[in-house]
């Protein structure tokens, strides 16, 4: 898999986790389910950060 659909498919479970967790949401996460999706989302960003630094560095 290339960068660019990595960064896709990360931003893609993003934007579906922000929805799980916005105002807008159809069904309240227990505490704990709510700490593992963040730590999940935490993790996608950490490794979009380094791919596009990578990325800018290969440049």
């Amino acid at each position: 898999m290339n960068n660019k659909q990595k960064l896709i498919e990360n931003a893609e479970v993003l934007k579906k986790g922000l929805k799980l967790l916005g105002r807008n949401r159809k069904t309240v996460l227990s505490h704990h389910k709510t700490f593992e999706l963040t730590d999940e989302l935490e993790a996608r960003i950490e490794e979009m950060l380094s791919d596009l630094k990578q990325e800018t560095n290969e440049l």
